[in-house]
């Protein structure tokens, strides 16, 4: 029975991982780019960003994402999860086991899943509501819990961490020897080669495709490995306008804090229509601020020049900085208040969307090229939506929504900078992923992956927490070590 466990990345769930797999009596030694509170020699210069997505600043330290993911733990909706794409990729788990599953997460981290779920009932507030709307609930953790949790858990148990320690590759000689990796590192206390029984790779979807494509090409070749690339959707959607003087000012009530929170709590919502959809989506109302469209750091469009980029910053600025001012005015006089929309959600998988590499000979590091586009087809099922979601917001005279003048460009949909990649290294195992439905290579069963590559379709409210929970899923189906056991 394999008794050592290596755990390839200290983000969420490299960190969940490496705690599960120590409470089952695993030796656990896990490898982490960066340190605890500092970056790893990763830098701009190993991405490559050609759509608008942004450079992932602070995922290469121990806690990853989880320093500033704001500590979203959501459901999954059973639309998502049990919708069929195309290619007849699915879930390996019921919903029913999937929800469970989040439960017992939760209970685990010891967030009030149960008292939030009440909570949120609370603003469903009229009977018309309640037929058109279905609310979406999501939690926050606290941004430290899961690298305190790892600190505590390293006292006294079987878990050892290298820190500064980069995967360069994965090598396997036989069946039942030991997997090894290859490691980069600029410090003397870490060692070139570290060996297990059976590797967890959890370097977030970028890095662990990375680390595939370098150890074994053929998925590339021959399983889809690197295609299927997804975004997440999240970002600033337009305005929704609600009259105080109407008879059903409901939607004000679903109105989050400026920190996308319900007031003095621990929880937001969201709110989606219940028809049948094939995106899993839902919209978030928070106050309003202006938002703009072109920016040095971060736009939708992405511009190269960056002369024409700053000048478009400055005339969007000053031709609707006043207007602006002036439709506010003439707005409240009409007793009408106003509330941003962000749309939170997932396009569907596209196989033409694919994550490259380019070989750096010195270093083996490779620059990784993202250059992401929606489909088509997912840009005009979702903006289909969106405007059935204002017809019913219309019809039922809830308030009037107004979407940024972008979102009237044909076939165009982008909500804004993004860093939520998903489904590279999917679940499909032989024809249309690397993956089996225990989330191992297909061909080297000695090699799981975790992460949000391992997606056959999105996450949704937030890749971190479905991954958490996919995690919570799959290490808790492996037998505990037990004394007397090799």
């Amino acid at each position: 029975m394999s008794k050592s466990f290596l755990v390839i990345g200290g983000g969420p769930v490299g960190i969940l991982s490496s705690i599960l797999l120590s409470k089952k009596g695993y030796e656990v030694t896990l490898v982490e780019a960066g340190e605890v509170n500092k970056e790893a020699m990763l830098g701009s210069d190993n991405y490559s960003f050609k759509s608008s997505s942004k450079f992932p600043i602070g995922v290469h330290q121990l806690g990853g994402g989880s320093n500033f993911w704001h500590g979203r733990v959501s459901q999954f909706s059973k639309r998502a999860l049990t919708s069929i794409e195309s290619h007849n990729s699915v879930w390996p788990f019921s919903f029913e086991e999937y929800l469970q599953a989040h439960t017992e997460l939760l209970k685990f981290l010891e967030l009030p899943h149960v008292e939030a779920m009440h909570k949120v009932k609370e603003f469903i507030c009229c009977s018309l509501c309640d037929s058109l709307f279905e609310v979406v609930p999501y939690l926050f953790s606290p941004p430290q819990l899961l690298k305190d949790m790892l600190l505590k858990s390293t006292y006294g148990h079987n878990i050892k961490i290298f820190y500064r320690a980069y995967a360069k590759s994965i090598r396997i000689k036989n069946p039942g020897e030991k997997v090894t990796i290859e490691i980069l590192s600029d410090s003397t206390n870490v060692p070139k080669f570290i060996s297990a029984d059976k590797i967890v790779v959890t370097a977030g979807c970028l890095q662990s495709t990375a680390l595939i494509h370098r150890s074994f090409p053929n998925y590339f070749e021959n399983h889809s490995a690197g295609a299927y690339l997804m975004e997440h959707f999240d970002g600033y959607i337009g305005k929704l306008k609600v009259s105080s003087k109407s008879s059903t000012p409901c939607l004000a009530k679903y109105r989050l804090g400026s920190d996308r929170k319900i007031t003095d709590e621990i929880f937001g919502l969201g709110i989606r229509t219940k028809y049948s959809s094939s995106l899993s989506w839902h919209l978030e109302v928070a106050p309003y601020v202006r938002h703009y469209t072109f920016d040095p750091v971060v736009n939708r469009f992405n511009l190269r020049n960056r002369k024409i980029l700053i000048t478009l910053f400055f005339t969007e600025r000053l031709l609707f900085y006043p207007l602006n001012k002036l439709s506010l005015l003439l707005d409240r006089v009409k007793g009408l208040s106003n509330y941003s929309l962000w749309l939170k959600g997932e396009e569907l998988p596209f196989k033409r969307s694919i994550l490259k590499f380019n070989r750096n000979s010195e270093t083996s590091v490779q620059k990784i090229v993202y250059n992401h586009k929606i489909s088509t087809k997912s840009s005009l099922i979702m903006k289909r939506e969106l405007r059935k979601f204002r017809e019913i917001i219309k019809k039922n005279h809830l308030g009037k929504i107004k979407f940024d003048w972008w979102f009237y460009i044909p076939f165009f949909f982008r909500t804004g900078g993004n860093w939520h990649p998903m489904g590279t290294l999917r679940l499909g195992f032989p024809d249309k992923g690397p993956l089996n439905e225990s989330f191992q290579l297909g061909l080297h069963n000695d090699v799981m992956v975790l992460d949000s590559s391992s997606f056959p379709i999105g996450g949704h409210h937030n890749p971190t927490s479905m991954s958490l929970t996919i995690a919570w899923l799959v290490l808790n189906k492996l037998p505990d070590v037990t004394v007397g056991q090799s």
